[in-house]
């Protein structure tokens, strides 16, 4: 995908108290840099907050110093110290920008997307009329059904794609990151079953519960996409209250964070 030409900072981004907090470390002017750097990155990456080399490819702390032009040391000391505020995440050496939406140029990406939708439309477009010429041909039965063939490939290619990038959307927007592998199993079937656009109501509904809150008492993202989102959906949200009664800390486990399902007032054979 193309990248996003430019990303949003907040005018008081210097009194976010994160911030603050960094400029008071040792080298904490250069590691703010290479929090902007990295917003820079993540924008000319245009994965929903995730930076990679290429899309197979992360980034090691040695090859962000190189392009950044940083000492890795302070590279290292850099990463860790946005994992502990909670700005990044880090998982199967994959970076991503928490929150990315708040700095990400929305209008910039939708325009992008467009245009990639009208290429794509016009593709489809010429394949189709490649393929009513060959059926016009009688005799080229073995040309019509490699065309026929080539469409379903490509139409099935691009779902893939696209459900790839509603899956790393979904993931951004989910306070825990903890689980992914488990999840990016699970979202493909719920995105089939309920639509994209249900499931990103269910992972906003509860990212707005959950605001505030202690990650050790957020559901991992494994829990969520497994049996929680349940409670989300359009059908059972808001049934009798003006939201489903949440989790209390005490019934999360601390250590895997699963949530204990009695803690939402129903037990599994009452669905």
């Amino acid at each position: 995908m193309a990248k996003v030409e430019w990303i949003r900072l907040s005018t008081d981004m210097f009194n976010n108290p994160k911030i603050k907090y960094i400029r008071t470390l040792p080298e904490g002017n250069n590691i703010l840099l290479i929090w902007v750097m990295l917003l820079t990155k993540a924008g000319i990456c245009n994965s929903h907050g995730y930076i990679m080399l290429t899309e197979n490819v992360p980034y090691t702390s040695k090859m962000l110093a190189d392009e950044l032009g940083f000492d890795e040391n302070i590279v290292q000391f850099a990463l860790a110290t946005f994992s502990k505020l909670d700005m990044i995440s880090i998982e199967n050496n994959e970076l991503l920008i928490v929150g990315w939406e708040e700095h990400q140029n929305v209008e910039g990406l939708d325009k992008i997307r467009e245009r990639g939708r009208l290429r794509t439309q016009k593709c489809r477009e010429r394949k189709k009329q490649i393929a009513i010429k060959n059926e016009a041909i009688p005799c080229n039965v073995t040309g019509n059904a490699t065309v026929t063939h080539g469409n379903a490939l490509e139409e099935e290619k691009e779902k893939e794609n696209i459900y790839i990038e509603q899956i790393h959307l979904l993931w951004s927007l989910y306070p825990n990151k903890k689980g992914k592998a488990i999840a990016f199993k699970k979202l493909p079937k719920l995105i089939e079953r309920y639509g994209f656009e249900q499931i990103k109501r269910c992972v906003e509904r509860y990212a707005l519960e959950q605001k505030g809150k202690d990650k050790q008492y957020i559901a991992h993202g494994s829990t969520f996409f497994n049996n929680t989102y349940v409670d989300y959906l359009d059908e059972n949200y808001g049934q009798g209250s003006s939201h489903p009664e949440q989790p209390r800390a005490s019934n999360i486990d601390p250590e895997t964070g699963e949530v204990l399902e009695e803690s939402y007032g129903f037990n599994k054979n009452s669905r």
